[in-house]
């Protein structure tokens, strides 16, 4: 593992605060999943909610191999084939880039690609926080979906405002999944 390169994503500029401090935690190992809970007592078992009793719910296990994400990480390996028509990725990539953050690199839609992957996370940890505290079951894909659209409208807006419009369309108007007018679409499949 490359940690310079991890913390050049968790701290890349222009993601929210929310997503920051998400892929913090998450890199230093400070979710508090069902498997840490019960080793220090709090609950009796140690198992995934969502999928079946017999997988421990650790950060591996939430963010890449439970059943539930599985939507989300098609809909994410759709979204971003586009940008790797030629060069590809593979699956340890995809699985390394969703735990730990897209590599900040000198490529277009380099930007775009760490907010999927950061507001992919920050959709599968609210989700099942929304679940464990009230019991309320949210679609994932729709929810990582209003994150990242909702993100990209306020870095629009906050960047027009201050006189930077010119760059968020240098970032973000050669991708064919953004749409600009007088708000931003990112138009999925």
């Amino acid at each position: 593992m490359n940690w310079p390169v991890v913390w050049k994503s968790v701290f890349t500029i222009n993601k929210s605060s929310e997503s920051l401090d998400n892929d913090y935690r998450i890199v230093h190992n400070i979710i508090w999943t069902n498997e840490k809970l019960h080793n220090i007592g709090k609950i009796n078992n140690p198992h995934c909610k969502f999928c079946d009793k017999d997988s421990i719910e650790n950060l591996e296990h939430m963010i890449l191999d439970c059943k539930s994400v599985k939507n989300l990480h098609e809909l994410i390996l759709d979204f971003i084939e586009v940008f790797f028509q030629s060069s590809g990725f593979g699956i340890d990539d995809f699985h390394q880039w969703l735990l730990f953050g897209y590599p900040v690199l000198n490529e277009a839609n380099n930007l775009f690609l760490i907010f999927i992957f950061s507001f992919a996370r920050l959709a599968i940890i609210k989700r099942r926080v929304l679940f464990l505290n009230e019991a309320t079951r949210v679609d994932l894909c729709i929810l990582f979906k209003t994150l990242l659209t909702k993100h990209m409208n306020y870095l629009y807006q906050y960047m027009s405002t201050h006189g930077n419009r010119h760059i968020y369309l240098l970032l973000f108007s050669m991708n064919s999944y953004i749409e600009i007018n007088d708000r931003v679409h990112v138009k999925f499949n």
